[in-house]
């Protein structure tokens, strides 16, 4: 998949020295959210009252941060596991590197969902859409065509309350993509359709993804 840059918005204020300390990850959209994609490249700005951003460095324990090279103020956060990283803030004194602030920061991952014919957990759709698209998990509200591995997932169909079709898939490929069109060519107006225990390939981290849940017009 290719290199994403994230959008995230947090204010962070530090003290240390009686100075101001400021970590900024922009982004509109996460105001005031105190947290980064895992995976991913998250801007970070990072200000020191009264320091130029040349005389002191990032650090983080959990995963890499890296200075861009046009702007010392500017830093690439890429976190490479799920919890609370610390980013902190160093200097080098007389030969030594002295931490003089730092800041927790939540990890999560960037919101992937399952999807079908581009709809999301329960809508309606013909049989006839139904048979010409399939299961696929993409990132959500982005605007980026990104899409994860599924890995496994549970498929059953409804009929007037009672389930007619039940089936677990270990693998998704073409050969479960063309036996899922054969099968549910099988169903009526009126059927539920459930896809369900929806695991997938998140960076080497297996995600589950909600429900998607379709009636057949």
């Amino acid at each position: 998949m290719k290199k994403i840059a994230t959008c995230i918005l947090i204010f962070l204020n530090m003290c240390a020295y009686a100075q101001k300390v400021n970590l900024l990850i922009p982004d509109k959209a996460r105001a005031q959210e105190s947290f980064a994609y895992l995976g991913v490249d998250n801007d970070v700005i990072a200000l020191v009252e009264n320091e130029s951003c040349d005389s002191f460095f990032l650090k983080t324990d959990l995963g890499t941060i890296q200075r861009d090279s046009l702007d010392y103020c500017k830093y690439l956060f890429r976190p490479n596991d799920f919890g609370i990283a610390t980013i902190s803030y160093n200097k080098v004194l007389n030969g030594d590197t002295i931490k003089f602030a730092e800041r927790k920061i939540h990890i999560k991952a960037w919101p992937f969902i399952a999807s079908i014919d581009g709809h999301t957990g329960y809508f309606e759709i013909e049989k006839s859409r139904l048979l010409q698209t399939h299961l696929m998990v993409y990132a959500l509200n982005t605007g980026l065509n990104a899409h994860l591995k599924i890995k496994r997932f549970s498929l059953q169909v409804k009929r007037c309350a009672n389930v007619i079709y039940k089936k677990d898939f270990e693998v998704y490929d073409q050969a479960t993509v063309d036996l899922i069109v054969k099968d549910l060519s099988e169903t009526r107006s009126g059927d539920l359709i459930i896809y369900s225990n929806i695991m997938y390939d998140y960076f080497g981290f297996e995600l589950q993804s909600e429900n998607v849940v379709i009636y057949v017009k």
